[in-house]
């Protein structure tokens, strides 16, 4: 028998997934659009955002994309880039609860707090011979008040979830949403994928999409 204690980023043997509760009443259009992520389990990139779309009308498929910046020497050699995560969203018969399918494995998440207009709290679970949880708390802006932030930390006290040891995003000068440069298709979120370099990122239509894929976009830094 094993006994799970969360501590955001939860690495345990056998089945256990944090039964947290979800938002009732969840209504997933309202959390559609463009969020920054303030706070998430093992962040080590800044600037990091959340996409979510509905994949087409009246679908039950949702895209999502977590953008990152890079930071530090990659920026002041004059090679600042973003890396994209594509996956998808799917619902399950619990509102608030949906699988997220990303390169490789599938995840659980779970919508256990928002208000719609100014943030929303995701618990992921990868569940598995050795189970994976984190949390990712994202916000319509760059920031979230204390009171905001008690009043979620309060729910994943609830469920013996450590939020105190979660990692702070940084948000300040990051490139604005919408900004892009040349796309680089890879496999993984590593900086790969040279021989596609100069591949533009506005490719025909007709190509076909991988369901999940990476993106690294390569812009310059330097000030004209």
């Amino acid at each position: 028998m094993y006994r799970c204690i969360c501590l955001l980023y939860l690495i345990t043997l056998g089945e256990c997934c944090p039964n947290i509760e979800p938002v009732q009443d969840f209504d997933i259009s309202g959390i559609l659009g463009h969020w920054h992520t303030i706070q998430k389990t093992g962040a080590v990139f800044p600037c990091l955002t959340l996409n979510f779309t509905r994949s087409s009308a009246n679908s039950e498929e949702f895209d999502v994309v977590e953008t990152s910046q890079s930071t530090g020497l990659i920026n002041t050699l004059g090679l600042q880039h973003e890396s994209y995560l594509r996956g998808k969203l799917r619902v399950t018969d619990s509102p608030g609860i949906f699988h997220l399918s990303l390169p490789i494995t599938t995840w659980k998440l779970t919508v256990f707090g928002t208000d719609y207009d100014n943030y929303v709290a995701f618990l992921l679970c990868n569940k598995g011979i050795v189970t994976t949880s984190l949390v990712i708390i994202s916000s319509r802006t760059t920031s979230l008040s204390p009171k905001q932030l008690e009043s979620i930390y309060a729910k994943l006290l609830k469920y013996n979830i450590n939020p105190y040891v979660i990692n702070t995003v940084r948000q300040h000068g990051c490139s604005q949403h919408g900004e892009r440069g040349i796309v680089v298709k890879t496999a993984s979120n590593i900086f790969g994928g040279i021989a596609n370099l100069f591949k533009s990122s506005k490719s025909s239509k007709s190509e076909k999409e991988e369901e999940v894929q990476y993106d690294i976009d390569i812009r310059t830094s330097l000030m004209e």
